[in-house]
């Protein structure tokens, strides 16, 4: 199942992510997105690939007042091998999928196909108007739960419900 997840900035879509995880016992690969800090301080962003990849845990933004200044490369490097990596039955978890990523074309074509290719999907949305954003949102193959429109509750007992039947639908087979 492709599920994507969209919201307002803490409106608990990562927290929902991490909450399947842990309820359905999923085996995940992917990536997320965190904030890096120095003393106490937001200084930037880094990219957390969820399985072993060599060079790991890369910054890829720079906080400058308020705004953050992307670091070229990482994504299209570190951010590709690790989806390539990713490829499977696994569910592949990408939190998130941003503005910041939106010079890296190599990632972003691997992004596309992996959505396309891969049965399993669980990631967050930025909610903006950018192009690769509104073109995964207009997938017919994904289910998009939007946590302005829906409580983290509501939101969280219908992926539980359609994730475990999923789940009994594989089995199935």
């Amino acid at each position: 199942m492709k599920i994507f997840i969209t919201g307002a900035k803490g409106s608990g879509k990562s927290t929902l992510i991490n909450f399947l995880i842990k309820e359905l016992c999923l085996e995940v690969k992917g990536f997320k997105t965190l904030p890096l800090f120095e003393n106490e301080k937001r200084i930037g962003f880094y990219f957390h690939s969820m399985i072993a990849i060599a060079g790991n845990d890369q910054q890829f933004s720079k906080q400058l007042s308020a705004i953050n200044e992307t670091i070229a490369g990482v994504f299209d490097d570190l951010g590709a091998r690790c989806l390539l990596a990713s490829q499977g039955k696994d569910y592949i978890i990408m939190d998130e999928i941003g503005y910041l990523e939106h010079d890296e074309m190599v990632y972003l074509q691997l992004l596309e196909k992996t959505i396309e290719d891969n049965p399993n999907i669980l990631g967050v949305l930025r909610k903006c108007a950018i192009k690769y954003i509104q073109k995964i949102k207009e997938r017919n193959d994904i289910l998009l739960i939007d946590l302005d429109e829906l409580s983290f509750e509501q939101a969280r007992k219908i992926l539980l419900i359609k994730m475990k039947e999923e789940r009994i639908y594989e089995e199935s087979i």
